[in-house]
């Protein structure tokens, strides 16, 4: 994600239609426009709805932001949004709304400072995501895993990847997060993940620990449509489990002659709550019972979230130095017709 959105002011990002055109981006994430300079916040309907507001009933300030807030975490969240406008830098923070009804929400909440032309903040734009099925999926997990005796490392690496993923700024610091995390708790000797690619027909490999050589070049890009574990998985959304003593080129005959880092694997989608955007796969030994396949799925679960999050964010930044290098370019174009001007005038 980029460092800052240099040489664009909140009017003139909402005037280009970003926050509209990035509520589109992705279904059920809220964006918002903070300027510093009017003290006008903007959300989108989307925004409202996650705040359990009528579209068109936020009042537009940044306290009547924070009203929503759960009283626990609001100087925690204006904390965080203000230090991010005066370093010039990115923010994240997950924190509970409150309803008009009582109800609390979880939301995830990433933003992006804006500076004008000299470098100066002048506010900052971001998304928001629900995370409440996230958070009760983590204290389910917690229970039951507590109730059936499971080692303590899993509730541990969960509570650590949450934290990593949040501080995660990039695809490849949260593929980093959930491979150190699953390297313990579960008894894997390969880890690797694939992503959607751009045409969404295809799914890349993006990273991978233990891996044969030859398969990794086999399956450096997989086709969506093929009778592989992997993309089963991803376009059905459901998890694959090939267990140690199974014969996995019975049930999967493309794998026939792939070298195996493992004698059993797993496959599980990355889901968003609209779709599958990727998939974690990973080799072990021994057994995996019913409480490791819940934990990896819980832990799939949170790395979708946070590579959806991290590329809508990307996008936005993207977007908004986009925005910037038309004003810089606006700006040189009228540089250039007032010299001509001045010029012609003095001829004449």
């Amino acid at each position: 994600m980029a460092a800052g959105a240099d040489g664009v002011t909140p009017a003139e990002l909402a005037g280009r239609g970003e926050l509209a055109s990035a509520a589109l981006a992705a279904s059920g994430t809220g964006v918002w426009l903070w300027d510093t300079t009017s003290g006008i916040v903007q959300w989108d309907a989307a925004m409202e709805a996650l705040c359990g507001r009528a579209p068109g009933t936020f009042d537009g300030t940044f306290d009547g932001w924070l009203s929503v807030v759960h009283p626990d975490e609001r100087a925690a969240v204006a904390a965080v949004i203000d230090r991010a406008v005066a370093d010039r830098s990115a923010c994240a923070v997950e924190h509970r709304v409150v309803w008009p009804d009582g109800t609390e929400r979880w939301l995830e909440c990433r933003g992006q400072a804006l500076t004008d032309a000299a470098g100066e903040p002048t506010g900052a734009v971001g998304c928001a995501f629900d995370i409440t099925e996230r958070k009760a999926a983590e204290l389910a997990v917690g229970t039951s895993l507590t109730r059936t005796r499971v080692s303590r490392d899993r509730l541990a690496g969960l509570q650590r990847l949450s934290r990593r993923l949040a501080e995660a700024a990039s695809v490849d610091g949260i593929v980093a997060a959930v491979f150190d995390v699953l390297e313990t708790p579960v008894p894997t000797a390969s880890r690797a993940v694939w992503l959607l690619d751009a045409t969404e027909e295809g799914l890349e490999l993006v990273a991978h620990v233990g891996l044969a050589p030859d398969a990794a070049a086999r399956f450096a890009v997989i086709d969506l449509a093929a009778p592989l574990p992997g993309a089963i998985a991803c376009r059905e959304r459901r998890t694959i489990v090939v267990p140690p003593d199974g014969d996995a080129v019975a049930a999967f005959p493309a794998l026939d002659g792939v070298p195996r880092s493992s004698p059993g694997f797993v496959a599980v989608p990355l889901c968003t709550e609209s779709t599958a955007i990727g998939v974690l796969a990973l080799g072990y030994t021994g057994e995996l019972d019913d409480d490791d396949i819940v934990f990896v799925e819980t832990a799939a679960g949170q790395v979708a979230l946070a590579l959806a999050r991290t590329m809508l964010t990307d996008a936005l930044a993207h977007r908004a130095e986009d925005a910037a290098d038309a004003a810089r370019a606006a700006a040189a174009a009228a540089e250039r017709e007032r010299r001509a001007r001045q010029h012609f005038e003095f001829l004449t």
